[in-house]
């Protein structure tokens, strides 16, 4: 299938499949349309899966700063 058919069948322009193939940002829509679509969706749901497990146990996210308090006594 090409870029042109699969665009037609999925709903999304030629140049929106072109930038999706190359690797650049689109709309997180069309994406999850077209993984729909070639029924590969459950692919993206492991790797996020296995992503969030991986910051869950590594911490790799920094905790915020607690903010003092200050007082309204001006």
């Amino acid at each position: 299938m090409d870029q042109t058919e699969l665009a037609k069948r999925v709903g999304l322009s030629r140049s929106t499949i072109s930038l999706l193939e190359r690797g650049v940002g689109v709309n997180s829509q069309a994406l999850f349309d077209v993984l729909s679509f070639l029924e590969i969706s459950d692919l993206l749901q492991v790797a996020i899966d296995e992503r969030l497990e991986l910051v869950e146990d590594h911490g790799s996210r920094k905790a915020r700063k607690i903010r003092e308090e200050l007082s309204n006594d001006f």
